[in-house]
């Protein structure tokens, strides 16, 4: 039990589970980190291994990327029903069974000699994937009590994080030496030592599972037209023009629709499929809120910052992942300090003060220019890095803490799937104002493109004296304008840049009134 500072009880959790010694907690957190890691780790490498598919399989760059979509949509959904099937099944069981679904879907993922093949194990890989890290978030939260709740998820927050940002060179390294089929090979082996520690330290809640008297139908099927539609959409809006083609706006309605619908029947159901009445809890709906915007930014600058460092610094990839580095450094090394000063500053102000680096960090983002180096853009990461944790930590913990313990894997489900949509919203969004952005400041700069501006000419004269290479004529001005083309088109993807990192700004700022559902006082404990 816990109180704030001026010695008024804070019972911020309804149900207090027995907590077990410091060995037994660290060794149940082990065991649901293992798996979370490893499917993270899992979508970080194929992402790296995509170009050697697209070769085996002889398919073109827009066919290839149904690897990872197939896999999202399976994994979304998924994800959105784990809370009704712990209810039904049981929480150990169905972490079990997702296990053995994942690790039996990666073996077949590596012998698929078609790609429709590929395209089945993938989604029988989201299907098991998808609610492990919701259940495993579930887990820890429950495992520790509050005083040491914060330190947990820091760490929680720190495995998910290095796994992420080391996949991508342990994916590199195993294609390049056995071939992209061990890159779901090598999930056997270490899956079968985390079924062992499940076998062995997971146990249900007496709570938790209750069972069905029915099963809602309806539901599951409202969830996955709804869910399928909304991912397609989202996922080739931009590349097909979003709602200039048919087929988008087609599957834009009937996504809308269903999830609409699903809304209705679910808050109706006696036996919900996504249980939507917990979000009457202000401080969860309040953290799902700040989840999905966190989501979109977050996923939003992991889309801004690589192409940025490789297609207008022109850096190789490999010198890309260190410039980018400071990022993750800083999250990893700031998060045990967030997770120490959650209970000395309060929820509210460690999740503001996230948010204010946040919006720092987002806004020198957007003061660069092309004449951009590593010492220009390690500080602003460093800033990131810097806001992540604090957020991080009072988000996953503070959301939750009204939440009854039998719920807690609901809302974690509800949770995750916010954080998992804003993703999803955050590369579409980046991509699409990217690119139209692009176009709109190529437009102004070229019209300024002409013989009767004395900027233009100085440019040209410029150029001419820079590469001296004695081409006059038609065969000179080609050449000058093919210059000042690439010039053009290199200012305007950098003022694009410069417009998405005010929109990651704002987006940020439009996250921090949210903040204000979190307990504000300072906390301490009684024992």
């Amino acid at each position: 039990m816990y109180a704030s500072v001026d010695g008024s009880s804070a019972h911020l959790n309804p149900i207090s589970p027995a907590f077990g010694s410091l060995r037994e907690k660290c060794l149940i957190a082990f065991t649901v980190l293992f798996g979370t890691v490893m499917v993270m780790a899992d979508i970080s490498i194929v992402n790296v291994a995509l170009p050697h598919l697209m070769g085996a399989f002889a398919e073109t760059q827009s066919a290839i990327t149904w690897i990872v979509t197939s896999y999202i949509i399976a994994a979304v959904i998924s994800l959105t029903m784990t809370g009704w099937l712990c209810t039904a099944f049981g929480r150990k069981q169905v972490y079990l069974t997702s296990f053995l679904v994942f690790i039996a879907a990666s073996v077949v993922a590596g012998a698929a000699q078609t790609f429709p093949q590929m395209l089945f194990s993938r989604a029988l890989q989201g299907i098991g994937g998808g609610t492990l890290i919701p259940i495993s978030l579930a887990i820890v939260r429950e495992t520790f009590p509050p005083r040491e709740r914060p330190m947990a998820m820091a760490f929680y927050g720190m495995a998910l994080m290095i796994s992420a940002g080391s996949a991508p060179v342990l994916g590199g390294w195993i294609i390049e030496h056995y071939g992209w089929p061990w890159i779901f090979y090598i999930n056997l082996p270490i899956g079968l030592v985390g079924i062992l520690l499940v076998k062995t330290y997971l146990r249900d809640p007496v709570y938790l599972k209750r069972g069905l008297k029915r099963v809602d139908w309806i539901g599951i099927l409202l969830l996955a037209i709804g869910l399928i539609a909304t991912q397609i959409v989202l996922e080739r809006g931009q590349e097909n023009d979003w709602f200039e083609s048919r087929a988008i706006t087609i599957g834009a309605l009937i996504g809308l629709t269903a999830l609409l619908l699903l809304v209705f029947q679910q808050l109706r159901s006696r036996e919900p499929v996504v249980n939507l009445r917990l979000l009457d809890n202000k401080t969860l709906a309040a953290g799902c809120v700040i989840g999905l915007t966190l989501g979109t930014t977050y996923h939003g600058a992991t889309f801004l910052l690589p192409q940025f460092t490789q297609n207008l610094l022109g850096y190789p990839p490999f010198q890309s992942g260190i410039a980018l580095l400071p990022r993750v450094l800083a999250h990893v090394i700031f998060m045990p300090a967030a997770g120490f000063l959650y209970y000395r500053i309060g929820p509210r102000t460690s999740a503001i003060l996230g948010s204010l680096f946040q919006v720092w960090s987002f806004y020198e983002l957007s003061r660069l220019s092309l004449e951009a180096g590593l010492s220009t853009l390690a500080p602003i990461l460093i800033l990131t890095g810097l806001g992540l944790p604090f957020i991080h930590i009072a988000v996953s913990t503070a959301t939750f803490d009204q939440t009854r313990q039998e719920n807690m894997t609901e809302a974690s489900s509800l949770f995750s799937l916010s954080h998992h949509i804003g993703a999803n919203l955050g590369y579409a969004i980046m991509s699409t104002v990217m690119a139209r952005r692009i176009f709109f400041h190529r437009l102004n700069l070229m019209s300024n493109v002409h013989l009767l501006n004395s900027a233009f000419l100085e440019t040209r004269l410029a150029l001419r004296e820079r590469v001296g290479d004695g081409l006059e004529g038609s065969l000179g001005d080609d050449r000058d304008l093919a210059l000042i083309d690439s010039l053009v088109n290199a200012q305007a993807s950098m003022l694009a840049y410069n417009d998405v990192a005010w929109l990651l700004a704002v987006l940020s700022v439009a996250a921090i009134p949210f903040c204000f559902f979190f307990p504000s006082t300072k906390l301490s404990f009684e024992n």
